[in-house]
């Protein structure tokens, strides 16, 4: 996507003898029974994920794994039930936006369906997921973010029992390498001499793209404007969530957090 930086080309697929070397050392030396797994593109080769789902399930172990496209080979229910079946637990996906338009912008290659579908079909298997989010990129009106609100309300209210907070809402962040750094340098946000771009590349440096402070405006809309939409997101979807399922149910659910938890921890 526009906004993505990539070092190589094309899709590459670890060998899954040695993933499950890996593991199978892990499990002997730490009794781990939890797995990780961080990818762009899981999911989009059948025969890989068949493969890796019948090897882990000899292995008893539950995982997670994050970077699957809404459109991806295995986001079907069909699938989703496979690797629900191999001890899947959680399956987050790069949804981006709840905007038609911003989708193109962004470049995903998928259909704002794709992403309404992923959800609902992941939350009927059984397996947890959350919403991530990308805002502000060029195009990015108020119109567009209530086009996200509304997706995110959606999402929210499939089920009663999950956290509407569970959402990763960040700014997009230019990176070199990516038409979204260029997008900036031809807007001036970031300066063309050497000196320019170095002071903004230190900026950013160890900063996530959820830091408003070192967040570019490529939109046309004011700053604060642009600061107002996380906030906005975030109310909205709670509003939303307890009209539905009640204050009773929301505060069942949030007392249920590992956030609030950790805030009795501090405080207590």
């Amino acid at each position: 996507c526009t906004f993505c930086h990539r070092w190589d080309r094309g899709i590459k697929h670890l060998d899954i003898a040695k993933i499950m070397a890996e593991l199978d050392h892990h499990i002997k030396k730490y009794n781990c029974g939890f797995v990780m797994i961080f990818a762009e593109t899981f999911g989009n080769d059948k025969r890989w994920l068949l493969e890796f789902c019948q090897e882990i399930k000899k292995r008893d172990v539950l995982w997670w794994s994050g970077g699957m496209r809404a459109n991806a080979a295995a986001a079907t229910p069909e699938w989703l039930e496979i690797m629900k079946d191999a001890g899947c637990t959680t399956l987050t996906y790069g949804n981006e936006t709840g905007s038609k338009k911003m989708l193109q912008i962004m470049e995903k290659k998928v259909s704002i369906e794709d992403n309404y579908n992923s959800m609902k079909w992941t939350k009927e298997a059984g397996i947890y997921t959350g919403i991530q989010l990308v805002l502000g990129m060029p195009g990015e009106t108020n119109e567009t973010i209530s086009e996200t609100i509304e997706y995110c309300n959606y999402v929210t209210t499939l089920t009663p029992d999950r956290d509407p907070n569970y959402m990763s809402s960040n700014y997009a962040q230019a990176l070199p390498g990516t038409p979204l750094y260029e997008f900036a340098r031809h807007k001036g946000l970031i300066g063309r001499d050497l000196d320019s771009e170095e002071e903004y590349l230190l900026s950013i440096s160890d900063r996530n793209a959820r830091d408003e402070t070192t967040t570019l405006n490529f939109t046309d809309e004011s700053t604060l404007t642009l600061r107002t939409w996380r906030p906005r997101i975030t109310i909205e979807v709670n509003y939303n969530f307890v009209k539905k399922f009640g204050i009773k149910n929301y505060h069942k659910v949030l007392f249920r957090t590992k956030s609030f938890k950790s805030f009795l921890e501090k405080y207590k």
